[in-house]
């Protein structure tokens, strides 16, 4: 077997596909079954007709250029390159193309992948906030940042403080009689006056369950 026979059957099964086109005419000189069969639908006769962002004259002076083209219904990256040569005195573009849509199936995979963990790392954020606005609602952030170093919070003594805790006498019997929203309406007036006058005092208030009031005072914070 010669060589040029040899060389002929590598360029066939290569998993290249490569095509010589003549840069006068846009005629193809020759083909392998791989260009063939990616490119079927870009070749119009024998004349090679892609659709490309760039001139064969411009790739063959700048950067690779991608085409997606359909083998079987399936999609496919086709990654062109070019660059010109010679033969018997004629000018020809050699065009050379690589099989690419796994690449970019795995990038798009990647970016998919990338994404998600974006929206998870900011919902993961956003609840982090509220649970931090939550815990600093109920307790000092001296408080907040030791238990979430350590995970719990050391006791601590303060003298002297005075806790108040009051409670409606008759409460129950009043609002099975009552008007739920009267009840409502009693109690909220009477703990926003108990606010103020704790405010006026330096005191703060812990909790109201139900009609009853605790407020505490004497804490540094």
């Amino acid at each position: 077997m010669h060589l040029q026979d040899i060389s002929a059957r590598l360029i066939q099964t290569i998993g290249v596909g490569i095509c010589l086109v003549e840069a006068k005419t846009g005629l193809i000189v020759s083909q392998n079954d791989t260009f063939g069969m990616w490119i079927a639908n870009a070749i119009v006769g024998e004349h090679l007709d892609i659709d490309l962002p760039l001139s064969l004259e411009e790739l063959t002076r700048g950067r690779p250029t991608e085409v997606r083209t359909k083998v079987k219904r399936r999609t496919l990256v086709i990654e062109l390159r070019a660059h010109e040569a010679e033969y018997q005195g004629a000018r020809l573009f050699v065009i050379e193309g690589q099989n690419i849509s796994r690449l970019r199936e795995t990038e798009a995979m990647i970016d998919s992948y990338s994404d998600m963990v974006d929206r998870r790392t900011r919902e993961l954020e956003r609840e982090k906030t509220q649970v931090e606005k939550l815990l600093l609602n109920i307790m000092p952030r001296s408080v907040y940042e030791e238990y979430m170093t350590f995970g719990s919070v050391a006791p601590r003594l303060f003298e002297p403080v005075s806790v108040l805790m009051l409670d409606f006498v008759g409460f129950t019997q009043m609002a099975a009689a009552a008007d739920p929203n009267v009840t409502v309406a009693e109690l909220n007036e009477i703990f926003t006056a108990f606010d103020r006058i704790s405010e006026l005092h330096g005191c703060e208030r812990i909790k109201t369950v139900g009609d009853c009031y605790m407020a505490v005072t004497g804490l540094p914070h």
